[in-house]
């Protein structure tokens, strides 16, 4: 099975728990941004996140979950831990003792508040791997695709607002008929997400061009 590289914005809120509009205003606000494509409003593939930036999105998907911590904190967090840590949610040791909230220091010999920057403590064991685990599952679930579904597309009012996707994805036709219409290679357009195939690409252009055509001559 082909192991997905990149995930767009409706698959890491799929993933992480959390609602697309939700995530989607993080990059602006400094709490997480996409490593590996953060693009301007509009463009097609506007955010790409690693599986790094999942798990960092899971990670703060729970704190949030607890209600002990408020989303100007977790900024706040996510600024300080940035001197120790290049994607400090996904890569930082984390442990919850009332409403504070600390990590474990990079050099192991002490454990540091979050809200309280400076004040530390003696180690604790702690451990958020099941996050990660929970993570590693929710990617395998996108990637189930049967050879019968290749080239073929479907739509479920459940579904990304009943949209026509590509069959077995969580990928609208219309963002790849976007991509192509924009100057993407096929070769483009693939690797973020190499379950897709060739036959997946000509069966949206063809969807999506048939749309257009029904429009105009309407």
């Amino acid at each position: 099975m082909s192991v997905i590289l990149a995930f767009n914005l409706e698959q890491a809120a799929r993933v992480a728990g959390l609602a697309p509009q939700q995530i989607r205003r993080w990059p602006l606000a400094g709490i997480i941004v996409p490593s590996i494509r953060s693009g301007p409003a509009g463009s097609p593939y506007r955010f790409l996140y690693s599986f790094e930036d999942l798990v960092g999105l899971r990670t703060l998907g729970c704190l949030l979950a607890t209600r002990m911590f408020s989303l100007p904190q977790l900024k706040l967090a996510a600024h300080y831990m940035r001197q120790f840590y290049r994607q400090p949610w996904a890569q930082a040791s984390f442990l919850i003792e009332g409403n504070q909230l600390f990590i474990k220091h990079p050099n192991g010999e002490n454990v540091i508040s979050l809200l309280k920057p400076g004040q530390a403590r003696m180690p604790l064991a702690f451990s958020w791997e099941h996050i990660r685990q929970e993570v590693e599952e929710g990617t395998r679930s996108l990637q189930i695709c049967t050879s019968e579904q290749i080239g073929t597309l479907e739509r479920h009012r459940n579904i990304l607002h009943n949209k026509w996707r590509i069959a077995g994805t969580r990928i609208p036709t219309s963002i790849v008929w976007e991509c192509v219409q924009s100057g993407m290679s096929e070769a483009e357009i693939l690797a973020p997400y190499p379950t897709l195939r060739i036959e997946d690409i000509s069966a949206a252009m063809a969807h999506e061009g048939a749309q257009l055509e029904s429009l105009v001559s309407a």
